[in-house]
């Protein structure tokens, strides 16, 4: 199923539990983000997930999003220069992806309030100093995997730019 502008526009729309108004697009077999302007800038969370989605890409100016929910996809690539549509996004969910190589995180590097990353189930996940790595690439972040980021991690992420 393509997401065109008439299923953003029927899709379910609520306040959810943290009183933020969330979008949810979630099951529907979605290939391609794409036709996401059709949203208008009217929501904090915007829930992706449960979709066929292979890459991040085509986000529009959203500036009240908040928190972006893509797991359980096909997404291995993420594209470059979204972070200034997305100013305020804070939380990124990308558990249970395809996401094998540390490059693409390079290309979260202009979410500058990205806080809260999660890659579980990932390829990634399993590669030597995968938290260290992480952390050196996005040293904002406070939470990764649901664990926070601590300060042995942040030395660790500096030793491992030092080793580079």
């Amino acid at each position: 199923m393509r997401l065109t502008s008439d299923v953003i526009t029927n899709a379910r729309a609520y306040y959810n539990a943290l009183k933020q108004r969330e979008l949810d697009i979630r099951g529907i077999r979605i290939p391609v983000m794409e036709n996401l302007g059709a949203a208008q800038n009217q929501f904090d969370v915007i829930d992706l997930s449960d979709n066929s989605i292979t890459k991040i890409e085509n986000i529009p100016k959203f500036d009240r999003l908040n928190t972006l929910l893509l797991s359980n996809n096909l997404i291995s690539r993420i594209a470059s220069g979204l972070g200034a549509n997305v100013p305020n996004c804070e939380n990124l969910n990308l558990s249970n992806n395809r996401i094998e190589d540390f490059g693409e995180l390079e290309h979260l590097k202009d979410w500058k309030h990205l806080s809260n990353l999660s890659l579980i189930d990932n390829p990634i996940v399993v590669e030597k100093d995968f938290r260290a790595r992480v952390v050196a690439i996005l040293p904002q972040l406070t939470v990764l995997n649901f664990q926070r980021v601590t300060q042995k991690d942040r030395e660790a992420a500096k030793q491992y730019m030092t080793s580079e």
